[in-house]
């Protein structure tokens, strides 16, 4: 983007006459997107009641319109800068800089805006047009439900500095069940999720409140529930429960379920489907096949029909004729099953595919399978002539397909990908298939069920229970770009360009990754350290990178050619070297090293680093940072909270200060004033402390995090800090106040959080995370 024109808002003393200004309609072209930022200022209405406040509320934030130059001339003064024109800019801001495409993005606008507001302008449809005319006075009852429930807390947002794209989570509501959630099944009226949940049975959650499942019934079964089904008039549910065969629920009453009927089939019942009269459930039985049961009577169950497989059966889908079962055969990929007479089922054909075959649906019109194959991804099959199903198109997932439905209309495929969770396909073209977004759900994603409306997805997440996801906006998910790692990231830092990222990947060494495009990143390089790199920093001019690398200390890269990086020099310090930085002229790296405190290296000569001053510190060094003039050595240590050496003379550096905080200190960070240090405290969060005077250091404020915060990055301007917090990823916390920091967002990585690092421009947060490698997330829609 480029920058125009910049003037000042209008004051006064009345409404009407404030916040003004000049939108340069004669000066536009009327074919190009133009984006208007109004940044700070006061607020004299704040409640938008209309009415003139007696004192203004200062405002720390920027709120943004974005709109065609045609648009804008035709609206003139009636133009508005609003609360609600800035949330639909945070979430087109990642089609504008990655996709945006000049004849699609109007398209785009309205969607987004059909999310927040009602058509104001009486034409009969909601586009960009209705939020630009939107006045947060008058037309306040236009709103959406979702956007008029959280106006006010958004208002309090912007005015502290904050976005309220942050409060936003495609993650909206999640429920724990006692063992592993396998499958799920929703009632006709969305009301209730069902749960195949292993060795704990069926468990009935109320989902009326998305945002707050509550799990209201259950019934343990006797073997271990893998999948479930209702019947039609919501009274049944028939539990696929492993080594006990097909378990028969009454669910009338869903506070106090009953089994009433059972019947033992040969093998591990795994998935179950229902004739859609209900007097025939069709059970997928592992390496018995498929085994046919009439439950007309549903207290006495009993097997008509069966054919073995070739592979172990885990899923079953009925045509709509209800002629023909397709299975999905694990390793022996799809079975075409006729079951026109179900006493003597028939095998019709098959189709080997490469991967596992785990689960398994039907387009409308019969002619295509689409079937989750493990390690395989998606895999889409042309069955409209069933004697001969052919593979037509395939999309590799992160990892391992095990669960899938297709939306209603048929155009996009949303597969349960285990450790990746929540994969979208489109698939309006089946022979090209490609994946349109992605949700990192809690536990591993093993099965997924859409409401009936199609906004939101249930996922059953294995030792993370239930989780609903919103998939209304499918560029919502921040994650952008992600990349397996050899080995487990514990660090990473970007060269002074943006295109690469140099990853501490524990026992694989440092990894090299080309970030030149965050969509695709891809590892270009690497060396094996001796033994785990933990921690990473690069010299000014990029040509070395400087690892902590455990119990073999510091060792330090040749990177000039990063497809090719080279072991120049180490030196095996007395500790376990957890985290290095360097002083600013190259010349020295501090290692945390440890029980053996703070070792500094004099790296002039590289090939020949040597030790030449440390300090035992208290407790084990794990994170440290330098003063900007590298007078000063902040150190995490352990349960022996932040240290404070003098490194002045670097041969006899002194503890000069110290805090016990609350925590465990894993990681730090400074502010560019040095007047503050972040401490991530394990589980006890994010530590702020006044740092002025370093002999006297004291707590100023803490922000509690969720997971196991061990790493801290803060933003350019100073207001926000990124915590990597293990289990439950990137956490994003405002600290304009020090003494009061809050959380104001989230993002669930793939894996643990282990390391974090911005982009120059703070657009793009870097995560190493652990054995689910690097990820990148994109907060273009905080600039």
């Amino acid at each position: 983007m480029t920058l125009l024109w910049r003037e000042k808002t209008s004051s006064g003393t009345a409404l009407e006459e404030i916040g003004r200004f000049d939108p340069h309609v004669d000066e536009l072209d009327p074919d190009r997107f133009y984006v208007y930022k109004v940044i700070g200022g006061e607020d004299w209405d704040a409640d938008d009641d209309g009415t003139m406040d007696t004192n203004a509320t200062l405002n720390k934030g920027i709120i943004r319109a974005i709109a065609r130059g045609s648009e804008i001339a035709k609206l003139g003064s009636a133009f508005h800068v609003t609360l609600a024109s800035e949330i639909l800019y945070e979430f087109a801001a990642k089609t504008l800089v990655y996709r945006f495409d000049a004849n699609t993005f109007p398209q785009r606008l309205k969607e987004i805006a059909a999310r927040i507001v009602n058509d104001i302008d009486g034409n009969g449809e909601v586009d960009n047009r209705d939020i630009l005319l939107f006045d947060p006075v008058k037309n306040r009852e236009r709103l959406t439900a979702l956007v008029k429930s959280q106006w006010s807390h958004w208002i309090q947002t912007v005015h502290k500095g904050s976005m309220p794209a942050l409060s936003f989570s495609v993650l909206i509501g999640s429920v724990d069940t006692p063992d592993d959630a396998e499958g799920v099944v929703l009632s006709s009226d969305g009301t209730r999720a069902y749960v195949a949940d292993g060795s704990s049975g069926l468990q009935i959650v109320d989902i009326t409140n998305p945002v707050r499942p509550t799990i209201i019934g259950s019934v343990d079964t006797p073997g271990s529930a893998e999948g479930v089904v209702l019947s039609s008039d919501g009274t049944k549910a028939y539990v696929a429960d492993g080594s006990s065969g097909l378990q028969i629920v009454d669910v009338t009453d869903p506070v106090n379920p009953t089994i009433i009927g059972s019947v033992d089939t040969p093998v591990d019942a795994e998935g179950v489907v229902l004739s859609s009269d209900g007097t025939r459930a069709y059970v997928a039985d592992g390496s018995s096949g498929l085994q046919i049961v009439d439950v007309t009577d549903p207290v006495n169950p009993t097997i008509i029909g069966s054919v073995v497989t070739r592979g172990n059966a885990k899923g079953v889908v009925l045509s709509s004729d209800e002629t023909k079962a397709y299975v999905a055969e694990g390793s022996s990929g799809l079975q075409i099953v006729d079951v026109t007479d179900p006493v003597n089922p028939s095998i019709i054909s098959s189709v080997d595919i490469p991967g596992s075959a785990e689960g398994v649906v039907l387009s409308s019109d019969g002619t295509k399978v689409y079937v989750a194959e493990g390690s395989s991804g998606l895999q889409i099959i042309d069955v409209a002539d069933p004697v001969n199903p052919t593979i037509i198109g395939s999309v590799d997932t992160p990892n391992d397909a095990l669960g899938v439905v297709l939306s209603s209309d048929g155009t996009k495929v949303y597969v349960a990908d285990d450790h990746s969770g929540l994969q979208i396909v489109d698939v309006t073209d089946p022979v090209n298939p490609t994946i349109i977004g992605s949700v990192v759900t809690r536990g591993n994603a093993e099965g997924v069920v859409l409401s009936s409306n199609g906004t939101k997805a249930y996922v059953a997440a294995s030792y993370s229970g239930l989780q609903i996801v919103d998939v209304t906006d499918l560029s919502s998910p921040a994650i952008i770009g992600s990349v397996d790692i050899p080995g487990e990231a514990w660090g990473v830092v970007l060269s002074s360009d943006g295109t690469k990222a140099y990853v501490a990947g524990g026992y694989r060494g440092l990894q090299i990754v080309d970030i030149t495009d965050p969509l695709t990143p891809a590892i270009i390089g690497s060396v094996d350290t001796p033994d785990d790199a933990v921690g990473v920093v690069l010299s000014s001019d990029g040509t070395k990178a400087y690892v902590a690398a455990s119990s073999t200390g510091l060792q330090i890269v040749d990177v000039i050619d990063p497809v090719r990086p080279a072991i120049i020099g180490s030196v095996d310090t007395p500790g376990s070297a957890k985290e290095v930085v360097l002083s600013s002229d190259g010349t020295k790296a501090y290692v945390a090293d440890g029980y053996r405190g703070l070792q500094i290296v004099d790296v002039i000569d590289p090939i020949n680093p040597a030790i030449i001053g440390s300090v035992d510190i208290p407790g084990e060094a794990l994170g440290a940072v330098l003063s900007s003039d590298g007078t000063k050595a902040y150190m995490a240590n352990d349960f022996r909270g932040l240290q404070i050496v003098d490194v002045t003379d670097p041969v006899n550096p002194s503890i000069i200060g110290a805090l016990f905080t609350v925590g465990y200190g894993a990681g730090i960070a400074l502010s560019s004033d040095g007047t503050k240090a972040y401490v991530a405290e394990g589980f006890s969060g994010l530590q702020i402390v006044d740092v002025t005077d370093p002999v006297f250091p004291f707590n100023m404020g803490l922000a509690y995090t969720p997971g196991n915060a061990i790493g801290v990055v803060l933003s350019p301007d100073g207001t926000k800090a990124y915590v990597a917090d293990r289990s439950e990823g990137l956490q994003i916390i405002d600290i304009t106040d020090p003494i009061q920091p809050a959380i104001i967002g989230s993002v669930f990585t793939r894996g643990n959080a282990a390391g974090v690092t911005l982009s120059s421009d703070g657009t793009k947060v870097y995560v190493a995370n652990g054995f689910g490698g690097l990820q990148i997330i994109d907060f273009t829609h905080l600039q």
